[in-house]
């Protein structure tokens, strides 16, 4: 009876002292005891020795490395006596294979592509086409006869827009279409204007580029400056005035996406300076080649205009090949590439200098903020 009542006496003891066995165990091993009978059972078996009021030396007492792994085998042990507790405690972890979906394959990239690229490059010959079809009715209605006047390039642009918002795509078609287009006018343009640079000599770029360095400074510098000024007169936003700085003057888009997260700007101003550059560097696309012809007499100056006047550099790229294939002059269609390709090279130094002065102007916090 004797041994029945100290037995009762230690278990009275063990759930009484539960919450102090809890945090004893966590200060040891690292972790909570999880479930009441793994708590009981682990003040049971090791309590303190204070039965006769002796404390254990340092001498005797296990290190902390020790303590933890002892501490580890014994939750091993007690969790087949709680395995039905503990098993509505515990989750099974993801497994890693369905966080990392599987890589499409090449094939199915390309089928994915395929309708797009088709239908970009059937609207590309149809645009040249059209252009045939109609700079020949314009040459007889002069009574002339000869090379198109028309290119083909602004007309296949033209086509697509019309063939874009006519309501014919329906939304499903339109989203087949999407991957492929996507790819149209980004890799494979970016390889086309590659391909053009590539055609370049040293020789060209050198004197070319000699030439048409102080007519680049010069324009870098107007707008960097004017468009500021004119934007803060008008109530822009100074960041807004930045990037539409930096889309006019370097390289159009390219120069707004590197600008717009170092100065921070918000999806509207970003929307808005994107917006300019794409609608102002198509029209001037379309319509300066012919205005270069008219004003400027020599290949060289044509081809300078063109590499200053418009924003992108694959809008430059066009409007060079459509005065090359207009006007048969390679040489203006050289001088606006490497003129372009010049303007381009300031990105490094004019985004920057851009940053300081939209952070000096909005104070660091964007306080000073006009429209948007």
């Amino acid at each position: 009876r004797n041994s029945s009542c100290a037995m009762l006496q230690r278990s009275a003891m063990a759930g009484l002292g539960l919450m102090r066995s809890n945090a004893w165990h966590l200060v040891r091993c690292g972790s909570p005891v999880r479930t009441v009978p793994a708590a009981l059972s682990y003040r049971l078996l090791h309590r303190p020795n204070s039965g006769e009021g002796q404390v254990t030396s340092a001498r005797h007492a296990p290190s902390l490395a020790s303590q933890r792994l002892h501490c580890r085998h014994f939750a091993a042990g007690s969790s087949n006596t709680s395995s039905s507790i503990a098993s509505t405690n515990t989750t099974p972890e993801p497994s890693s294979n369905n966080q990392h979906p599987p890589k499409p394959s090449l094939a199915h990239r390309v089928r994915e592509v395929a309708p797009g690229v088709a239908a970009a490059a059937i609207i590309c010959e149809a645009g040249f086409a059209g252009a045939d079809v109609l700079g020949a009715q314009l040459l007889a209605l002069q009574g002339l006869s000869g090379t198109s006047p028309i290119s083909g390039i602004p007309v296949a642009i033209l086509l697509g827009l019309a063939v874009k918002n006519s309501g014919l795509v329906s939304a499903k078609a339109m989203d087949t279409l999407t991957p492929g287009l996507q790819l149209c006018k980004t890799t494979v343009l970016q390889a086309g204007i590659v391909c053009i640079g590539i055609k370049l000599s040293a020789v060209d770029i050198l004197t070319t580029g000699a030439v048409g360095i102080p007519a680049v400074l010069f324009s870098i510098g107007t707008g960097l400056t004017v468009i500021p000024w004119l934007g803060n007169k008008l109530g822009l936003a100074p960041r807004m005035s930045a990037l539409i700085a930096a889309g006019c003057s370097i390289c159009g888009v390219t120069a707004i996406s590197a600008l717009s997260p170092i100065i921070k700007a918000n999806q509207q101003e970003i929307s808005f300076a994107v917006a300019n550059v794409v609608l102002f560097g198509t029209l001037g696309m379309l319509l300066l080649p012919y205005v270069a012809h008219a004003l400027f007499p020599l290949s060289q100056q044509a081809g300078i205009f063109l590499g200053l006047a418009v924003h992108d550099t694959a809008q430059v790229m066009g409007a060079g090949l459509t005065y090359k294939a207009v006007f048969h002059d390679e040489l203006a269609f050289t001088v606006a590439a490497v003129t372009k390709l010049t303007r381009n090279v300031f990105l490094a130094a004019v985004i920057p200098w851009l940053a300081w002065r939209t952070e000096r102007s909005t104070g660091g916090d964007g306080a000073k903020r006009g429209l948007g």
